[in-house]
């Protein structure tokens, strides 16, 4: 009987469920973000709002709600951007100049007429070898001219002088951003350091993609990884043959985004971090954002409309914008054609909006009116005075609206919608009583079906993705044993302790964060069934299970099955996985 109220109650709440956000969303799922008061632009990974239109969004900044103005998927025809091209021309990676001028050349065969490319050589100096342009044949020569001779590589300073330039003029395109072609190695000993490139790039304002030779060390391909993510953007490892395919699947995802413009009542940049909240009625995303950057407002509020209610025996003020100080009394003056001064008794106003309403202390006779207001400014950086703070209105008998009589009955709508919605709780409690007597032990989340055979045969079903929370402080890791393959798995999930665990790979392990895989590991950005490790004749196999956050070895995505080494790091979601094969 408590097993039975208890699922009718977890049944209740996901009946009424239906009026909150389902999901929410961390900085992974933002590109840019470009704030310069009162405009802000968001570019958004993938397609997270569907089709969509921009009434159906929400945003705040802080506790500013902002005007969604534009929602769309970014289009090349109607949309523009800019990318600076860095390229390291260090002898260490002179065996890959063949493969990153066929990239570049590949990169520029697709620019939109809109775009534009600047050109930045890396070694002991860098230099910008192309001003920003569009001349498809100017890029190409240029790149043929390149030499991959330096003795050393100045990485960390070249990304920084990068940086301030394109930031300066961050919003003469629909989006910017970085593409560095480099082993990500520093030769740099005063200068610009690592962790100052990191701060810098975190701000989302410019992302950085790195297309990294696969002579990358481990500790850099980690270390640039989490920057590029940090700022928007991706790192990916290719070899020194060339691979146009998985290249243009690299800079398809850099382009697959939705930009959303968004609009502030006010260009206040207090050089703060706010939180940027973006949602809909079934998903929501955040970051925090610095408010520093602003655009002059050089325009003053005014008394757009003037009213008066009758009925009420007030003058309602609409102004142009939010103005401060709108419920003060004292700020307002009614004055008759006579020249009468006629007094207000109330203000009903917040202090700072767009409308005001005076109560009059006497009802206003026929004849015409004029309201002053003084001392309003708008509620801008620059406190612009209330301009054109006259406005007249006519009093007559049509402004008099008659009191209408009251209906004789109304249809409660809100009883009916909550009694309606608990209705479906209950059913759709006493479905699930029924199904769960049918199938006591029996688990929901399906397991894909992983054959032991040929690598080629292997065709996971798609993994189900819940919708899921930020993973608890303090994380647990399961495990069910079987034989096979001997691993030691060292594992940290975000900023919890490492631990360590051993399992044998028979034929398969399934490792989500679902209980029923093998291997389940309390992580929030883990899809139930992230990824799958097989024995295939006793060597140890890969697959990624169709993962909303995708599955990469030594920071390379897992688009089919590869084989995996020992000592190879495994990333999913906040995990990291570092494989020791014993046996």
């Amino acid at each position: 009987m408590k097993k039975a109220l208890a699922i009718i109650l977890s049944a209740l709440l996901a009946a009424m469920s239906v009026f909150c956000v389902s999901a929410e969303g961390t900085g992974d799922n933002f590109g840019q973000v470009s704030v310069n008061l009162p405009d802000i632009t968001v570019e958004l990974k993938g397609s997270p709002f569907g089709d969509a239109d921009k009434d159906g969004i929400k945003a705040y900044l802080g506790d500013d709600k902002l005007e969604p103005t534009e929602l769309h998927k970014y289009n090349q025809s109607k949309d523009s951007t800019r990318v600076y091209m860095l390229v390291d021309i260090s002898q260490t990676v002179s065996a890959y100049q063949n493969a990153i001028r066929s990239y570049i050349k590949d990169f520029v065969s697709k620019m939109g007429e809109n775009d534009a490319l600047v050109l930045v050589t890396v070694g002991s100096e860098h230099k910008t070898v192309l001003e920003e342009t569009n001349d498809k044949n100017k890029i190409n020569e240029t790149v043929d001219a390149l030499t991959f001779n330096d003795d050393y590589t100045y990485l960390c300073n070249a990304l920084n002088s990068v940086y301030i330039e394109a930031a300066s003029s961050i919003d003469s395109y629909t989006r910017s951003y970085i593409l560095a072609f480099t082993d990500c190695d520093d030769d740099t000993k005063t200068g610009v350091t690592i962790q100052e490139i990191e701060n810098k790039y975190s701000s989302h304002l410019l992302p950085l993609c790195v297309v990294a030779t696969d002579n990358i060390s481990k500790e850099n391909n980690q270390l640039f990884s989490r920057i590029a993510r940090a700022s928007g953007g991706s790192l990916d490892v290719f070899g020194s043959s060339v691979n146009l395919d998985q290249f243009s699947q690299f800079t398809n995802n850099i382009d697959d985004v939705t930009i959303l413009k968004l609009k502030a009542d006010n260009n206040n940049a207090t050089g703060d971090k706010k939180n940027l909240q973006i949602s809909d009625d079934k998903q929501s995303f955040n970051i925090d954002v610095s408010v520093s950057k602003s655009v002059a407002d050089k325009e003053a509020p005014v008394i757009k409309e003037l009213t008066y209610d009758g009925q009420n025996n007030r003058l309602i003020l609409t102004f142009s914008e939010k103005v401060t100080d709108a419920s003060a009394r004292g700020a307002y003056s009614v004055v008759d054609a006579d020249g009468k001064k006629w007094s207000v008794a109330d203000v009903e106003a917040q202090t700072v909006s767009d409308k005001a309403e005076l109560v009059m202390s006497e009802p206003l006779p026929n004849g015409e009116y004029t309201v002053t207001a003084e001392g309003l400014t708008d509620v801008s950086r620059e406190k612009n005075p209330l301009a054109d703070n006259q406005k007249r209105v006519t009093v007559s008998e049509s402004t008099v609206v008659p009191i209408e009589p009251e209906s004789g009955f109304e249809i409660p709508i809100i009883p009916i919608i909550i009694v309606g919605v608990l209705l479906t709780g209950i059913l759709a409690a006493v479905l699930i009583i029924v199904l769960t007597t049918r199938n006591k032990d029996k688990d929901a989340d399906p397991i894909p079906v992983i054959s032991s055979g040929d690598p080629n045969r292997f065709s996971p079903q798609p993994a189900v993705i819940n919708e899921y929370s930020p993973a608890p402080p303090s994380v647990k890791h399961h495990i069910k044993k079987e034989d096979g393959i001997k691993l030691q798995l060292k594992i940290k999930t975000g900023k919890s302790s490492e631990q360590m665990i051993t399992t044998e790979v028979a034929s398969s392990v399934i490792v989500g964060r679902s209980s029923v895989c093998e291997i389940f590991i309390d992580d929030a950005k883990l899809s139930r069934q992230h990824f799958a490790l097989e024995n295939l004749n006793r060597e140890l196999y890969i697959s990624d299970l169709n993962s909303k956050n995708g599955t990469f070895v030594n920071g390379v995505r897992v688009d089919s099955r590869r084989k995996v080494m020992n000592h190879d790091r495994i990333l999913a979601g906040l995990s990291e996985i570092t494989v020791t094969i014993t046996e």
